[in-house]
């Protein structure tokens, strides 16, 4: 489990940039999923390769 902080105003640009990550984080395992989360902690965004929900 990593934490990447980005902040944008646009939830648009958000999904972008978490989706980009997903490939290129150089972590020893493979991410499962991505996740954005709001200023107060609420679930924004949900996205995996397996299940897709928005």
């Amino acid at each position: 489990m990593d934490r990447v902080e980005h902040d944008t105003p646009e939830l648009e640009d958000a999904k972008v940039r978490a989706q980009s990550l997903f490939e290129t984080l150089n972590m020893p395992q493979k991410p499962d999923a991505v996740r954005i989360m709001d200023q107060n902690g609420d679930e924004v965004f949900f996205w995996s390769p397996k299940h897709h929900r928005t």
